[in-house]
């Protein structure tokens, strides 16, 4: 069990399916709607609109700023704290008295999604490399579609328990789950400003991996089915360590960011 633990095609795994869970907290309501408004009766039916489309949100508006708590904090640290942040905002859905309070919660839960999605796939950038890289990349790519397929799977488990609480009931749980292995699997890492005042030529990739991270999960929100508008997107300016390196640190993010659409003659480093 322990080598299981260690290998990085388990770990890449576990990360995909915090990802899919994260994104499945936009989608997990869209089989409920109906069951949500026959039980609150909203005098504004847009409400019912907003229990779906907060989480996402709260992604769009809070991408950038979750990719420089991550790289305060730490990726493994964040992904950890988002995936409890989901846990709670789908209990405090399951027990909601109101729409309001549900409301509420929901934007918990946006919090909880924008923070694993953004930690998430920087630890794919930093325990994988090369082709193993660009498969993970790849299967990362794949999370927000498959989000979407799970819930008429936890539509089914509501239906049949009369409740449109147990879909949010098995995403908590899902999500539970894959937050133990995570902390059990994912390896401890220190603060990238920490790694970065250490030796801040040999990391300053991983610092791009945070904005490059942070950039493609806002982009995926903000432009679901048409990732190309992302290359157009207005970006910050060529940085200044850039300039002083004569480039080198453009030249070690190059890969990451083709992997996401940035163009090739920006850096955040």
């Amino acid at each position: 069990m322990a080598n299981l633990m260690d290998r990085t095609a388990f770990r890449i795994a576990i990360i995909f399916g915090l990802g899919v869970m994260a994104a499945m907290t936009v989608s997990e309501a869209v089989t409920e709607l109906s069951a949500i408004a026959g039980e609150f009766h909203p005098d504004n039916r847009s409400l019912i609109g907003l229990v779906m489309s907060l989480p996402s949100l709260v992604v769009a508006l809070g991408a950038l700023l979750a990719g420089f708590v991550v790289d305060r904090v730490g990726d493994r640290r964040i992904l950890l704290t988002g995936a409890v942040i989901a846990v709670i905002g789908d209990i405090c859905v399951i027990v909601s008295p109101s729409l309001q309070l549900l409301l509420a919660a929901r934007l918990l839960t946006g919090a909880g999604y924008v923070l694993t999605a953004v930690a998430a796939i920087t630890i794919l950038m930093r325990i994988t490399s090369g082709k193993q890289r660009v498969m993970a990349l790849a299967l990362w790519s794949t999370s927000v579609p498959v989000s979407f397929i799970l819930p008429f799977l936890t539509a089914g488990l509501a239906a049949r328990l009369g409740t449109w609480r147990a879909a949010f009931a098995a995403h908590a749980g899902l999500t539970a789950i894959l937050l133990l292995l995570a902390i059990l699997s994912l390896p401890k890492t220190e603060s990238l400003s920490l790694q970065t005042s250490r030796n801040i030529g040999a990391d300053r990739g991983v610092a791009n991996a945070v904005a490059i991270s942070a950039w493609s999960v806002f982009c995926s929100e903000r432009f679901p089915s048409d990732g190309h508008h992302c290359d157009a997107w207005p970006l910050p300016r060529r940085s200044l360590w850039s300039q002083r390196t004569g480039g080198a640190a453009m030249e070690r993010s190059r890969d990451d960011r083709q992997h996401v659409g940035m163009p090739a003659g920006w850096s955040f480093a």
